[in-house]
């Protein structure tokens, strides 16, 4: 079919034979966009201009979708997105897209990708599949963002160019009522050794003009933000809670502030029982839940966020303010922090649970910590389910990052 898309930074238009250079050009002749597909990398835009030429034909069928994604900005064209196939009686269209270097990390292929979703839920399909190499955290990223849920917990075995590769299997449902999720983010609560950084950071956040401003108890996570169907959300965080009881209170040393790419952050000295938590969450949810090993949590840095911003100048002024700041020398990890989110945006988090190590909670309330940001101590009133009601400042979650990278 000879459809056009529009997005506000995109057009997703038909292919046409001229587009073989800049395809051979921008994605299909690099290795490094390739290497996780699975058609070869171009060799040379001969190559290119033939598999247009088997394309074009195609466009004839009602049924085939195949977009070249264009920026409305420049013109250029910078990657494609299509429907590679049906399964299920043809209920269940498959999405597959690449994208070229120069335009990845900005958003543009959530964007392409949310377009074409919309368009396949309004011709009457329930949901849609999209796969991805679990070394492919980039892919990954676009299909969480687009609301995927893994809809097998084990990870699906298949050839790739003469090798053997993993690979996560997930739905995005048109009626999220029929899959709901909940995120959820866990943490260690250092807010009340740190909390004489609030005022001066929020000074310092509104000199500079700082893009995300941080209003959360001061933390280090735990495990980066996961989603899981909001059916299982209670049992899985009934479990975590009742992990973080077992735990007793231990020491951690602290390095000192430093700038890690978009980001300053107060970075921990290893730890072995903040290692070991952080293992054997990632195992337990992974064996109980099917909670894929987020790439991050791989080789992760444990860290307090002070600052997180794009703008490289923002990020390296905040550090020179902040690098010479009186810190404690130890920090006692005693309160864990369970937080939830309706879609894993960024500000969005809202800490559900706080959870003294070897302490159980009152039947009656939720504890909360009263050191709080200085702007906003009064709060909210939270009930949940099981417990009374407790007061609790609006707060939300600056999701750590892992090598200056959202968690």
């Amino acid at each position: 079919m000879r459809l056009t898309l529009h997005t506000e930074r995109l057009t997703l238009r038909p292919f046409e034979l001229e587009d073989a250079q800049a395809m051979f050009d921008n994605w299909a002749g690099d290795p490094e966009v390739t290497q996780f597909l699975t058609w070869p990398t171009h060799e040379t835009v001969e190559t290119t201009r033939r598999v247009l030429g088997e394309w074009l034909p195609l466009y004839e069928k009602a049924e085939y979708l195949n977009f070249a994604i264009e920026s409305k900005e420049t013109g250029q064209l910078i990657g494609n997105i299509a429907v590679v196939g049906y399964l299920e009686d043809r209920t269940l269209p498959v999405i597959g897209y690449s994208l070229s270097r120069a335009h990845w990390n900005k958003g543009y292929m959530t964007e392409a990708c949310r377009c074409l979703l919309d368009y396949l839920f309004a011709q009457g399909f329930e949901k849609v599949r999209i796969d991805a190499d679990v070394r492919n955290g980039g892919s990954l990223k676009v299909i969480e963002k687009c609301g995927g849920i893994r809809f097998d917990t084990a990870e699906d075995e298949r050839p790739l160019k003469g090798d053997t590769v993993m690979t996560h299997r997930h739905l995005v449902y048109r009626d999220r009522g029929a899959a709901a999720l909940r995120y959820i983010w866990l943490g260690l609560d250092v807010d009340a050794p740190l909390g004489h950084i609030w005022e001066p950071l929020r000074t310092l956040e509104q000199q500079l003009d700082i893009a995300c401003p941080l209003s959360l108890l001061f933390h280090i996570s735990l495990k980066m933000s996961f989603p899981v169907a909001e059916s299982r959300a209670e049992a899985l965080v009934e479990m975590v809670e009742a992990y973080f009881r077992s735990q007793k209170p231990f020491d951690i040393e602290v390095a000192g502030v430093e700038c890690h790419e978009t980001i300053v952050w107060i970075r921990m000295k290893e730890n072995a029982e903040l290692s070991r938590i952080h293992d054997e969450l990632n195992e337990m949810l992974a064996d109980r839940f099917g909670v894929a090993l987020h790439e991050y949590d791989r080789d992760y840095l444990f860290h307090t966020t002070l600052c997180i911003d794009e703008d490289m100048t923002k990020v390296r002024a905040a550090y020179e303010a902040l690098k010479d700041m009186t810190l404690p020398a130890i920090l006692r990890a005693r309160r864990f922090l369970i937080g939830a989110s309706p879609d894993g945006s960024l500000g969005s988090y809202r800490v559900i649970r706080q959870v003294e190590a070897s302490c159980p909670l009152p039947d009656e309330a939720v504890l909360v910590t009263s050191s709080c940001n200085p702007t906003d101590r009064e709060g909210l009133q939270l009930t949940m389910e099981g417990s009374g009601t407790v007061p609790e400042r609006s707060l939300s979650l600056s999701k750590g990052l892992s090598k200056g990278r959202d968690g």
